[in-house]
């Protein structure tokens, strides 16, 4: 399953570090308005539990905008490493 989290604010950042811990999912999208946002959330989660791979990878995306859909954000989703 891939999932596409849309936020990682604080409810988006306990999602993926909960998810982390759990093997239920192939990729999970960590995106925001701000892709620093969803990238301090992998960095947490690696320093924590290792290296990830294309397990978790960060995006922006515009939630307010209605042309962005999830499919076109996450296919040009970033890998963090």
């Amino acid at each position: 399953m891939r999932i596409l989290l849309v936020g990682a604010g604080g409810v988006g950042d306990a999602i993926a570090k909960i998810a982390a811990r759990r093997d239920f999912f192939e990729t999970m999208v960590v995106s925001d308005y701000d892709p620093a946002r969803a990238e301090r959330t992998i960095a947490w989660i690696e320093e924590r539990h290792g290296p990830q791979g294309d397990r978790f990878v960060a995006a922006r995306i515009d939630a307010s905008d209605p042309r962005a859909s999830p499919r076109s954000r996450a296919s040009t989703a970033r890998r963090t490493s």
